[in-house]
């Protein structure tokens, strides 16, 4: 019997709301284990030290330090997906 592996997931948001969404969106899907939420980056730094993360929900747009910065600073990456509701960076969609 084939075993599907599990994804443990982190949300960055500085919007309540749309971390309400992603949360939503997560419970659906079985391989994926929602770890935490945070409403900054200090915060998702301070967890992404302390436990594995392989898919980060990651808002580009918030105060103090964007998630484009965090990025800048993450080594060994997990696999990110970036979200926004800014129009000014749907270019190219």
């Amino acid at each position: 019997m084939e075993t599907t592996k599990n994804y443990n997931c982190l949300i960055v948001d500085d919007e309540p709301l749309a971390r309400e969404v992603l949360r939503r969106y997560i419970n659906q899907i079985p391989m994926l284990n929602l770890i935490g939420e945070c409403g900054n980056a200090v915060q998702a730094i301070s967890i992404l030290k302390q436990q594995h993360i392989d898919l980060l929900f990651l808002n580009i747009q918030m105060p103090q330090i964007t998630g484009l910065d965090l990025i800048g600073t993450l080594v060994n990456a997990p696999k990110i997906v970036l979200t926004t509701a800014f129009e000014q960076y749907r270019k190219g969609i």
